[in-house]
């Protein structure tokens, strides 16, 4: 059990207000993910104060914001209780969702991030999901549990980054009580790759659009409905490898940058490649995308970390 003064009341009051202030000033973007709230399910002889509950709400919201900065993303966040007319008991993400499907409700954003704390015996765990919008798909999902609300706080920031497939600034792990769960199932290990396997439509991971990959070996990753990159497949036993196959140009670049900052990151990037495995259902390409990391302040460009990689998956379109 938390015991607070009235000085963190303050910062709560302080922070919530600055969260949605610092949101509306991030770089414009196609990137958007929207944050739908907390869900803390409180069986009979749970121990959890409302300041506890509020706290952990600013403490996600805090560690969702920094992703957004470092990874140039916008995260927006959906008020619930105005699009469900009440919060029901259940965990909200159901209804939600069959809300959204009955009613035609369009969501904002490339994904939607709903969080929920539950208690089993003596221990509780913290959930984090992250859907895409609009099929309302399950892509990716963090666990961590502990003892005590103390205990939760202190690890929130690992599972909230693991959904982007990163780690908090200063750790190259995740802590040892957390666990992760995709959607992607098992990849294909016995069997060596064919173009025709991979051959097809695609939809791309953030920053482009529909990906076509075609039988000879070729394809295109389309940005936008006018402009796309050409890329080159390469196989290698069970291994995956598509890599950008001209020159770099802004349009790579804008649909997550301003023109200004594109134009600087055409001369320093490396060019784009992907390293995938595909599953057994071969609907999923999943693996890592090999890009460049951009640090920028005052509209430049001031260093390039061209070493830099991420988690992607594509998921293929009937």
């Amino acid at each position: 059990m938390l015991i607070f003064d009235k000085k963190p009341l303050v910062f709560l009051a302080v922070f919530c207000a600055a969260f949605s202030s610092a949101v509306s000033q991030l770089p414009n973007s196609q990137i958007v993910f929207t944050y739908a709230g907390l869900h803390v399910s409180k069986p009979a002889g749970a121990v959890i104060s409302p300041i506890e509950m509020q706290l952990l709400d600013t403490r996600i919201k805090a560690a969702l914001l920094e992703v957004a900065r470092q990874e140039n993303y916008r995260i927006v966040e959906l008020d619930m209780q105005n699009v469900l007319g009440q919060l029901p008991d259940e965990s909200y993400i159901v209804p939600l969702i069959r809300h959204a499907r009955t009613n035609g409700t369009a969501l904002s954003g490339n994904g939607l991030i709903f969080c929920s704390l539950s208690f089993k015996q003596d221990r509780m765990t913290f959930n984090a999901q992250m859907y895409s919008t609009p099929s309302f798909e399950l892509v990716m999902e963090m666990n961590d549990s502990g003892k005590t609300i103390d205990e939760i706080l202190n690890h929130i920031r690992h599972p909230l980054y693991g959904l982007f497939g990163i780690s908090p600034p200063g750790n190259t792990q995740v802590a040892t009580n957390s666990s992760s769960r995709t959607s992607v199932g098992a990849f294909l290990q016995n069997k060596d790759i064919t173009f025709s396997d991979v051959r097809g439509v695609w939809q791309g991971d953030y920053g482009i659009g529909k990906v076509e990959l075609f039988g000879d070996g070729t394809g295109l990753a389309h940005l936008n409905e006018s402009e796309s990159i050409k890329i080159k497949i390469l196989v290698d036993g069970n291994t995956i490898l598509i890599k950008q196959d001209e020159a770099n140009s802004p349009k790579i670049y804008l649909p997550i940058f301003p023109y200004s900052i594109a134009s600087q990151a055409v001369r320093l990037a490396r060019p784009i490649s992907w390293e995938f495995k595909l599953t057994v259902e071969r609907d999923r390409l999943f693996g890592v995308k090999n890009t460049s990391y951009f640090y920028i302040e005052q509209g430049k460009v001031i260093q390039v970390d061209n070493t830099y990689s991420r988690d992607a998956v594509w998921i293929r379109i009937p």
